[in-house]
C-alpha cells in the first residue's frame, strides 16, 4: 500500500470497493462490505444507517469520531472499542487525536482530514512504531459518514491487530 498523507501516516485513499482487496483482515473487509451495503447509491451512509447489532463481531475493533468543524478541522472520539483501547493502553473516548497520540496525533488528524475532504475510504497496514509499539502490526480502515448530500460529519473506523506485514 502506498499513498502518502502528510508525514506521519502512509496508506491508500480511494473508492472502498476498490481498496478492500489488499486487506488481510476479514473483519475489516466485513465492515467495508457492510458500509457499502448501508450506503446504497449515496456517497456515504449516515450514522443512523449504522446499527451496532449488525456488526457485533467488529465492535471491539471499532471507533467513531465526530468531525468538529473548524478551522482548523478537528476530531473527537465518540466511541472506541475494547480491543483498540487495550492495545493502545488508553481510553480515547471523548478525546482528540492529539490528546491520545501526542505529536503523532497530527498525522492521525491528517488522515482523517483526507477522508473528510475526499469522502473516500482510507486503508493502511503498518507497525505501531508511531505509537512506540513496533512489535505490533495493524490494519486500519476509516470510512466517512454523513447526511444524504451533505458533508462528512463522522468517521467510522476499525483497527485489527491480527495481521502480519509482508
Amino acid at each position: 500500500m502506498g499513498f502518502a498523507i502528510g508525514t506521519a501516516m502512509l496508506g491508500v485513499v480511494g473508492p472502498p470497493d476498490q481498496i478492500w482487496m489488499d486487506l488481510q483482515s476479514e473483519r475489516l473487509r466485513e465492515l467495508g462490505d457492510y458500509w457499502l451495503a448501508r450506503r446504497g447509491r449515496r456517497r456515504m451512509p449516515s450514522r443512523a444507517d449504522i446499527d451496532p447489532v449488525d456488526i457485533k463481531r467488529i465492535l471491539p475493533l471499532l471507533f467513531l469520531a465526530d468531525v468538529l468543524p473548524g478551522p482548523p478541522l478537528d476530531f473527537r472520539y465518540r466511541l472506541v472499542g475494547t480491543m483498540v483501547t487495550e492495545v493502545l493502553g488508553v481510553n480515547a473516548t471523548g478525546r482528540t487525536p492529539e490528546d491520545v497520540f501526542g505529536e503523532e496525533g497530527i498525522g492521525v488528524r491528517e488522515v482523517y482530514e483526507s477522508v473528510v475532504r475526499t469522502g473516500l475510504a482510507y486503508v493502511n497496514r503498518r507497525r505501531l512504531d508511531w505509537y512506540h509499539r513496533d512489535y505490533a502490526a495493524y490494519e486500519l480502515v476509516v470510512l466517512p459518514l454523513g447526511p444524504p448530500g451533505g458533508p462528512v460529519t463522522m468517521l467510522l473506523g476499525a483497527m485489527d491487530f491480527d495481521v502480519t506485514l509482508s
